[in-house]
């Protein structure tokens, strides 16, 4: 069995992650651990949704348009934080959008 490493948690990890879920069964007699290194306090942001590589009206480099169907909007998981969450994330809720 190998050992996989992937460095950051980004959306692409998030993707990765998604694709070696879904090929599971073929994948599970090649590879038996995954670790996923992450510099950053917050994992699941990545370089484009961090408010420290971004301003907050800009929280990604991307458009909605670009992206994989998703469980959920962006815009509505920022919707279902915390207030304390929002405000650790430079969010303020009122400025929430879906652009």
């Amino acid at each position: 069995m190998q050992h996989m490493a992937i460095i950051g948690s980004g959306a692409s990890a998030i993707y990765l992650l998604k694709h070696l879920l879904d090929a599971q069964r073929t994948l599970c007699r090649h590879i038996g651990v995954i670790s996923i290194f992450e510099k950053s306090s917050i994992i699941g942001m990545g370089m484009p949704y961090s408010p420290l590589t971004t301003d907050r009206f800009n929280m990604s480099n991307i458009s909605s348009d670009e992206l994989l169907e998703l469980p959920m909007t962006f815009g509505d998981w920022l919707r279902e934080q915390e207030s304390a969450t929002l405000r650790e994330l430079g969010v303020i809720a009122g400025e929430i959008n879906d652009s």
